[in-house]
Parts: structure tokens; C-alpha cells; sequence
């Protein structure tokens, strides 16, 4: 349900709540727009009034449209995303807006495969996490090169706004894998293989967040006036206190209705690598690491706050299924519907693959 969050804060009104413009037509900024009862902007609209009376804009730096990008030449998409970020500060700023909150992903963080960061040490595995002060150490590749050109971008554009013009405050909100509405992702492309890629000897730990949850993290920081970053996942408590909702590959394949296949770290990369090389696949073999290894956030700010994720991952596994049904990724492309000539994420290719040669080795055997 619609939060019906937005009204105009620029009234006599003490108690009016701000105005929120959502800018963007792509499937986060609609998901994210919906649940506040938002008023939305499309990024085609040229004008530096666009933003007029509002006094939280909302930008999704991280779009989660997977499907729009392989469609994009790369020196085309990258001037895009420069674009937009220097378009919507420079006409949030000429509008008097007083902040603007980026939507942005955990990608950012890389994966946490090799970090030293730990949960509490009640964990007997001593599993490690990123939090909001975490140094941002994205790939200079695939999916998540993108995010960070965006954030690359923002923060020029607030830096070179001229003098006199003032600067609204920024919010970066990094979110796990992203689930619900119609968001179209590496992860939910992932899923549509099938059987789920593991890597031998690598524990991938999934923490997913629904676009709900992200968009009542959005209300959070506009009410408590956040600065800086902020991550956003599930939660869940353990022993009286909030842990991220981690869930093993397991646990995630039995509760998605199918069954991991796992294979070599060496192999599974090379396997994207070739496929990349050839065409099949439009990301590099970067994008896989984020299907594969683990990159789980604590959302400590947050809580602090007194928000609470409605989604456990889960549930939010139920959605990606549910989304993803009927849906299935062979050699890299998506087959079914008008999705048919649509290119698959690299874990799902390398899955579906890995798969076919499991079935032809089993008949060969026969």
C-alpha cells in the first residue's frame, strides 16, 4: 500500500509533510514512487523547472532494468548516466530542493569475500558484512561499474555547482539485491537458470531487499534529515540483536524450487569470459562475482533510526521466484514470451551450460 507520503512542505503548514518527485521511468524509480504515493518526473523531460516546489528529489543511480543496458552501447550508456546525474543536481539546485536521495546498490562495496569486517562474535563462522562506513571498492567493469559512474558523477556535480547556488544535502541509499515490482537484475536473472551456480568452497551467503523496504528507507531519511550513506537490507534478530538475514545457496535454491549445480571457480569464470568474448554474454565476467560470492550489508544506521524491514530475505525469495516463473535462461538468452531475443546475466548462462553438460554427461553414461 501507498504510503500517500508526499505533500507540499513549502505552506505556512508546520505539520505539512515535504514534497517528493521520484525522477526516472525505470523500475526501481516506478517501484519506489508507487509505495510513496510520489510525484514522478521522467528523465526525457528537459526543462531546469522540472523539479519546481519540490523538496526531496529521488534519483535511481542503480536502475535495476538489465535488459535496457545490454541494449546500450557502452560510450553511450556512459554518457547517459553522466548526464543524468548532472542534470537532475544541477535542476535540483536551480529549484531549491533541499535534498536529494540517490538509490544506489551495495555493488559498490564489491563482494564480501575477503573482508575482515566480522558480525558479533556470538557467530561461532565469523562471517564478515559491510556497513554504512565501509570504503566503496566497486569493479571497473560490468553491472556495477555503472553504479559507481553514477556516484562518480553525482558527487562532481554538487562539487562544481557555482557559488551562491545552494547545495542540497545528498542521501545514498546502497541496497542489497533487489527484489519486487519490476526490477530486472544480474541476481533475478540469476534465478532463471536452470539450477543455481555455486562456486566449490565458496559459501554464498544471499541478503536480498525488497523495493519496499527501500522506499520506506527513502521516508526514513527524508523525516530524520540522513546525510551521507546509508545501507538497506533485510535484518532478522539473533540472541537479542539485529544481524543481517543471511541464507546459504541451500536454503535459497530449495525455498526457490530448484537445486544448485556447482562448479570451479576457474571454470565458472572462464566459461563467462568465453561467452563474453563470443557475444553471448554483453557484461564481463566481473558481473558474475556478484552471483556468486557474497556481498551482505548491515544497515546499522537504519536501525538506529527505528526502521524495520517488512522482508526477510526469505520472503523476499518468494517474490524473485514468483517473478521469475515461467522464465528460463539457456546459453545466456532469456526464452519465453516477448523476452525471447533478450541476453541472460552471466551466473545464469554459466549455469544453464554447466547444467546442459551435466545432462549430456549423464546420458553418455547410460
Amino acid at each position: 500500500m501507498p504510503d500517500q507520503f508526499v505533500h507540499s512542505q513549502r505552506t505556512s503548514d508546520p505539520n505539512s509533510h515535504p514534497m517528493i518527485i521520484v525522477v526516472g521511468e525505470n523500475p526501481l524509480a516506478r517501484a519506489v514512487c508507487d509505495y510513496l504515493g510520489a510525484i514522478s518526473v521522467p528523465d526525457s523531460l528537459m526543462s531546469a523547472h522540472r523539479f519546481s516546489g519540490a523538496d526531496v528529489v529521488v534519483v535511481a543511480g542503480y536502475e535495476a532494468n538489465f535488459a535496457q543496458r545490454q541494449r546500450m552501447d557502452p560510450q553511450a550508456r556512459a554518457h547517459r548516466i553522466h548526464d543524468r546525474a548532472f542534470r537532475t543536481v544541477y535542476d535540483a539546485a536551480a529549484c531549491g530542493v533541499e535534498r536529494i536521495i540517490v538509490l544506489s546498490s551495495a555493488m559498490m562495496y564489491g563482494t564480501t569475500l575477503h573482508t575482515t569486517r566480522q558480525l558479533p562474535a556470538s557467530r561461532p563462522d565469523h562471517l564478515s558484512w559491510y556497513d554504512d562506513s565501509s570504503p566503496a571498492a566497486p569493479p571497473l567493469t560490468g553491472f556495477a561499474s555503472d553504479v559507481a559512474l553514477f556516484e562518480e558523477s553525482f558527487a562532481q556535480a554538487v562539487a562544481q555547482l557555482p557559488t551562491g547556488i545552494a547545495r542540497p544535502a545528498v542521501t545514498v541509499l546502497r541496497a542489497a539485491a533487489i527484489v519486487g515490482g519490476e526490477v530486472d537484475t544480474l541476481v533475478s536473472r540469476h534465478f532463471e537458470a536452470p539450477r543455481l551456480l555455486v562456486i566449490r568452497g565458496v559459501e554464498r551467503r544471499w541478503q536480498l531487499c525488497h523495493v519496499e523496504d527501500l522506499a520506506s528507507a527513502v521516508r526514513e531519511c527524508v523525516v530524520n534529515r540522513v546525510d551521507g550513506v546509508v545501507t538497506v537490507g533485510a535484518v532478522r534478530l539473533e540472541n537479542g540483536q539485529w544481524v543481517p538475514d543471511e541464507q546459504d545457496s541451500d536454503v535459497v535454491a530449495a525455498r526457490a524450487g530448484t537445486r544448485v549445480i556447482a562448479m570451479s571457480e576457474s571454470a565458472a569464470f572462464a566459461m563467462a569470459q568465453q561467452l563474453h568474448r563470443v557475444g553471448i554474454l554483453p557484461a564481463p565476467s566481473s558481473d558474475l562475482s556478484f552471483a556468486v560470492f557474497p556481498w551482505v550489508v548491515f544497515p546499522r544506521r537504519l536501525l538506529e533510526l527505528g526502521w524495520r524491514p517488512r522482508y526477510s530475505s526469505l520472503e523476499c525469495i518468494d517474490v524473485l521466484a514468483q517473478a521469475t516463473k515461467g522464465r528460463v535462461g539457456v546459453g545466456g538468452r532469456r526464452f519465453g514470451g516477448r523476452d525471447a531475443a533478450a541476453a541472460g546475466a552471466a551466473g545464469a548462462a554459466v549455469a544453464a551450460l554447466a547444467t546442459a553438460a551435466v545432462w549430456k554427461q549423464a546420458r553418455a553414461h547410460r
